[in-house]
């Protein structure tokens, strides 16, 4: 049989949905020898067990119901390694590439009816019966399936043993091939010389993931159930490669070969690039351990973090929060009171301090920012104290004392505290009153605020001094 007949007996693609790629053969195929037949009958059987396995892991009983815990109470690398597989397509569509499903805080909710439509509309989802569906036609057939059709063809056509750019010749050179189908059948070849015949099964497994995270921010299942279906699709991804870069790629050239386009087209080379900045970014998502040990994290996470906060609450410690995951706890000397029915839209954790006289006239606040939210963000309070600085001082002209101490830093325990200290002493005022603004990076991905304000009557002596001494308390006590 010829090349150009071999090549030709794949029939073109039907369109439009994320789902909707699918080819079919069409005449007969040449008798195998006996031999190769019963390799292949051995292989069936052995595909058939893993998709039975597959299938059975599948199961949503019941209605929804929200999970026990939310994702900072569970996290950890194997839930961070979940979120990176298709950290391609979150960038892509920029969400968060550390939270599962990529939305976190307000916009859960914001977004909640357009994850729904998009469900619906790419992946025919609209309960939690479609979830089952549409994940167990993806982990048994995908587009693996079509991809391995296609390299069948390229073998039995020869191709696949010829150089790169003679094969590109060669398939171009099909009158048969529709413009789509020739990119499609040069993806193949471009992905199978990289990764064999699992050259797209990232994209078929990165997408479950991305689908389980989706249905998640749907609510059509909670965060446990998830995690509990992500937990063996992220086991059969990790085993089929062996870095981050086989995970991307094969998920790229899967991208490519569904889209009907070569890798270096519009489409595909956007995310090729999405892929590089990734790459490149520091505490990105290819920073975690591809070889993480993948388990169950989350068993009775729920509580377990109850029982560590109602021990941290009875120590003295306050939670300091920022979206979906970040979370910090603070604790001072037992003078300094917290403010628990303080209301602030922003996250804030406010403590008191009285003064003899039972006011108060020393307070601490705190608050938690995240990098992904605020990638700039000890630029951006490096900014913002200078700019207070200008504006404090050009309010003091001329109107009595204003002193400033310029950005400084100091070492409390671990943290490299940054800040600055304002002093006013103006003649319109009964009061003197001192000021510090201060930030410490937690860990790479967030920064702690914190501030302290300090006044009180001129007659008497501030109980906080100019020299940052006041911070060592503030920065003391920190659980991250």
């Amino acid at each position: 049989m010829s090349k150009k007949r071999m090549i030709t007996r794949l029939l073109s693609v039907a369109t439009a949905v994320t789902v909707g790629l699918s080819f079919c053969a069409c005449g007969a195929t040449p008798e195998e020898p006996k031999e190769n037949r019963r390799e292949e009958a051995e292989q069936k059987d052995t595909e058939k067990e893993r998709k039975d396995a597959e299938k059975a892991s599948i199961s949503l009983e019941g209605e929804y119901k929200p999970a026990s815990f939310e994702q900072r109470d569970v996290n950890s690398d194997t839930i961070r390694w979940m979120c990176s597989a298709y950290a391609i397509y979150s960038a892509y569509n920029d969400k968060s590439l550390e939270v599962v499903g990529g939305l976190a805080g307000d916009d859960r909710e914001w977004y909640r009816e357009e994850v729904k439509e998009a469900l619906a509309g790419g992946w025919g989802i609209y309960d939690r019966k479609d979830v089952e569906d549409t994940l167990e036609d993806l982990l048994e057939e995908g587009h693996r399936k079509q991809y391995k059709e296609a390299v069948s063809e390229l073998k039995k056509a020869e191709i696949l043993e010829l150089s790169s750019g003679e094969a590109m010749v060669e398939i171009a050179g099909y009158d048969s091939l529709s413009e789509e189908e020739v990119c499609k059948y040069q993806t193949a070849y471009e992905a199978y010389q990289k990764y064999g015949e699992n050259g797209i099964d990232g994209w078929d497994y990165c997408r479950a993931l991305q689908i389980l995270g989706d249905c998640y921010q749907a609510e059509y299942i909670n965060l446990e159930e998830c995690l509990d279906l992500s937990l063996p699709i992220a086991q059969e991804l990790q085993k089929t490669y062996e870095n981050w870069d086989g995970v991307a790629e094969s998920y790229l050239y899967g991208y490519s070969f569904w889209k009907g386009e070569r890798t270096d087209d519009y489409d595909s080379q956007k995310r090729w690039e999405v892929y590089e900045e990734l790459k490149n970014m520091e505490s990105g998502p290819y920073t975690v351990p591809y070889d993480t040990k993948l388990e169950n994290t989350w068993k009775d996470g729920a509580k377990a973090k109850e029982k560590e906060d109602k021990d941290d609450a009875k120590a003295g410690y306050v939670s300091v929060k920022a979206g979906e995951l970040g979370e910090v706890k603070v604790r001072l000397p037992e003078d300094y009171v917290w403010q628990e029915d303080f209301d602030s839209s922003t996250g804030m954790v406010l403590f008191e301090k009285e003064n003899p006289e039972g006011g108060v006239d020393l307070s601490v606040s705190y608050k938690l920012r995240s990098k992904e939210e605020f990638p700039d963000m000890v630029e951006m309070e490096e900014e913002s104290a200078l700019s207070k600085e200008k504006t404090r001082r050009e309010s003091a002209e001329g109107k009595g004392v204003f002193e400033s101490s310029g950005i400084q830093t100091k070492k409390v325990g671990d943290l490299d505290v940054s800040y600055i200290m304002f002093y006013d002493n103006l003649d319109d005022t009964s009061i003197h009153e001192i000021d510090y603004y201060a930030w410490a990076p937690i860990g790479d991905s967030y920064l702690l605020l914190a501030e302290v304000s300090h006044a009180d009557n001129k007659a008497k002596e501030l109980m906080i001094d100019k020299e940052g001494l006041i911070l060592d308390t503030v920065f003391a006590d920190i659980k991250y």
